[in-house]
């Protein structure tokens, strides 16, 4: 199966090719994200960068809505009463709440068990470390984030045909941008149905961390979610290289 790097490769790649045009994003009605207050592409700042540049980050953000409309259903900003406690402060939709806490006390129970065994040592109890995120604070990520996107992407977007700003451009940003970050309103977190854990196991706290993937594959939790997580309705998004990410799938 090809890694997560080289399919990243393969469609910057591909982005490059001659002919590819903008249509491959666009959709024939505007995503809803681009009609709620607040979210709409005239919505961004960029401090200190030039007026072309930030007209280049809003069609790439245009593009990025676009497409992510093709692919799955927008969430705005959930409101509280539908939002329910997973763990400690750390909210989701009520029913993947309950599925959470649920699947966090049966682990926290193994773990017991396991501990009185002396089948593990220097783990201690995992916990959600966040979860629901208002598809308004996505907005706010994809805004802060992007100029270190538009920093990486330079070398590449130079090289291609109409330049760093070019319609080529936009696509390659684009598809580099949602390799990192959904569009707001399309990230399962938006949705209130994902959930990203922590733990802490021989002493390194595991976290929402890329350069703790192999510690978090190695992790007694990491390997009790992937027996037992499908029976709270959770399941690993193998679509992204995050193993500390997890999805209810229950309804």
């Amino acid at each position: 199966m090809p890694t997560r790097r080289a399919l990243i490769a393969s469609s910057l790649t591909a982005l490059a090719l001659p002919g590819l045009s903008r249509r491959a994003f666009a959709v024939a009605t505007p995503p809803p994200a681009r009609a709620v207050p607040g979210l709409m592409p005239g919505d961004l700042r960029w401090p200190g960068a030039r007026p072309e540049e930030v007209a280049f980050m809003r069609r790439v953000y245009e593009a990025h809505l676009a497409r992510s409309g093709t692919r799955g259903a927008f969430s705005g900003d959930i409101p509280r009463h539908r939002l329910g406690i997973a763990d400690g402060d750390v909210l989701m939709l009520a029913e993947a709440a309950a599925a959470c806490a649920a699947l966090l006390a049966a682990a926290r129970d193994d773990l017991t068990a396991a501990r009185k065994r002396k089948a593990v040592k220097g783990v201690q109890a995992p916990a959600a470390l966040s979860a629901y995120r208002p598809a308004s604070r996505q907005f706010t990520l994809w805004q802060r984030n992007f100029p270190s996107y538009f920093a990486e992407t330079a070398d590449a977007r130079a090289a291609l045909r109409g330049g760093p700003l070019g319609e080529e451009a936009v696509m390659h940003m684009t598809e580099f941008v949602r390799h990192h970050l959904a569009a707001p309103g399309y990230s399962l977190h938006n949705s209130g149905k994902a959930v990203d854990f922590q733990t802490t196991e021989q002493g390194m706290w595991l976290k929402a961390d890329r350069t703790q993937r192999e510690a978090w594959r190695a992790s007694w939790f990491y390997g009790w979610l992937i027996a037992s997580a499908d029976r709270y309705g959770f399941h690993e998004n193998e679509k992204i290289d995050e193993p500390w990410h997890w999805e209810w799938r229950g309804g």
